[in-house]
């Protein structure tokens, strides 16, 4: 009996080859989307820690009417000295002992100086871990989602109550242009920084510094300590000079208030008196050409 070859045979192979690649493009399409959640997830796990964070510092602002001192890069976990701010009592004891260090940082710590804003005065800034300890934080909020501990820079004159001032600060934010941020320049009182995916220059819950700083980035300034000034920009995740993706919160010092005094007279270059002042006509003012004399209400 001849025997016939059955017409759907070679299809049916075609069809598997089909589905499998179908089924390729489908499980491609699916890691690209997981590896994404993954990313942003991490991205909003690292800022909500870096918000407890700056939380508790504010908290801790207010109670000691001071900044504590960073913690050790270096120490472990299982170290009585992990997560908690590295004093020195040289110069100020008790509540006022700040994290000034005569013979330089402490270990596992960076100091670098700057400008006290507003003044000439040499603001030292003192770079390190976060204390989460010190600052009643879990210690799983040392480090970023990724691993990587976390960066906290302080102005040290900011970190004793006898010296405290809200006016002032000692750290530079810029842009990837290289201007200052804050208002007036210099005047950040501290900084918490994760080095992102990449990590980049951060310092792990090992203590060792897992992946060397790059050269030639917009991120390179962040992770070359000590630095009295960081980057703040747009995530970028190319390679290159323009990479960067560094998280970054800054807590800027207060504007001082100026209280003007009732009935205080003075020129202004518009030709008319802004809200709360009258026009004056008297004598002792002289206005700018197409401007005004003006009393306080």
């Amino acid at each position: 009996m001849k025997k016939y070859k059955s017409p759907t045979a070679g299809f049916t192979l075609l069809e598997v080859a089909i589905v499998l690649i179908i089924g390729g493009l489908l499980i491609a399409a699916a890691a690209s989307m997981l590896l994404s959640y993954m990313k942003e997830s991490r991205i909003i796990t690292t800022q909500s820690r870096m918000t407890e964070i700056d939380n508790a510092l504010i908290a801790y602002l207010t109670i000691n009417n001071a900044l504590p001192c960073p913690a050790s890069f270096t120490d472990t976990q299982d170290t009585t000295t992990f997560g908690r701010e590295l004093t020195d009592t040289t110069a100020y004891s008790g509540a006022n002992a700040d994290c000034y260090q005569n013979a330089g940082a402490a270990t596992g710590t960076f100091r670098t100086t700057g400008r006290i804003s507003g003044t000439n005065t040499t603001g030292y800034i003192v770079i390190g871990a976060v204390p989460v300890r010190t600052l009643n934080l879990p210690d799983t909020d040392i480090a970023d989602a990724w691993g990587d501990r976390f960066t906290y820079a302080v102005t040290d004159w900011l970190t004793t109550a006898k010296q405290y001032a809200a006016t002032l600060g000692s750290i530079d934010v810029v842009d990837s242009g290289g201007n200052s941020i804050p208002v007036p320049p210099q005047s950040a009182q501290y900084v918490i920084l994760s080095y992102g995916p990449d990590g980049a220059g951060a310092y792990t819950l090992a203590g060792k510094q897992g992946v060397a700083c790059p050269g030639g980035a917009v991120e390179t300034t962040n992770c070359t300590l000590p630095t009295p000034k960081f980057v703040s920009t747009m995530l970028n995740s190319t390679v290159g000079a323009n990479a960067y993706d560094d998280l970054l919160v800054w807590h800027a010092a207060t504007m001082p208030t100026i209280i003007i005094p009732p009935n205080m007279v003075a020129p202004f270059v518009q030709n008319v008196c802004p809200g709360g002042w009258m026009p004056f006509a008297g004598a002792g003012c002289t206005p700018p050409a197409s401007g005004v004399c003006c009393q306080k209400e």
